[in-house]
């Protein structure tokens, strides 16, 4: 997203940098509560990293939930949300709310908090890579990367 930003931000529109930056900011805080997490023995390393993985894959389906386009008028990447994103949406949500029980079907019951705050940060990092591919595939497009 850096990239984008200091090369290509003028050609996206507020919204999109304003999630992006909301998500960024909202991972960098979910990567210091799983490291205090770690440090405490409260979640263990390979649980953690599950659950970013797990939380990568579901973050780069999320993204798909808002169709990125290129607006000739306004020279700038726009997005908007359809209806299989809207149920992509949907599902995301559900999964979001009964992320701790989900998990707490696989692991052992003092390791779901960490491990759900974990997939917590692969879904906000995922966004953030499948939003930032997106665009760059929009940029080129356009001759503008």
């Amino acid at each position: 997203m850096d990239m984008l930003k200091k090369d290509h931000g003028h050609h996206l529109d507020k919204k999109i940098l304003f999630r992006l930056r909301i998500y960024s900011v909202i991972s960098v805080i979910l990567f210091c509560v799983i490291i205090f997490e770690i440090l405490t023995g409260k979640l263990i390393f390979p649980l953690a990293l599950a659950g970013l993985a797990l939380g990568l894959v579901v973050g780069v389906i999320a993204a798909r939930t808002y169709i990125h386009t290129w607006d000739d008028d306004i020279g700038k990447v726009v997005s908007r949300l359809d209806v299989a994103g809207g149920i992509i949406f949907a599902a995301y949500m559900v999964f979001a709310v009964f992320r701790g029980r989900i998990i707490g079907h696989f692991i052992q019951g003092n390791y779901v908090a960490g491990t759900s705050i974990s997939v917590a940060l692969g879904i906000m990092v995922g966004r953030v890579f499948g939003t930032g591919r997106k665009i760059i595939s929009i940029l080129k497009g356009q001759n503008l990367f």
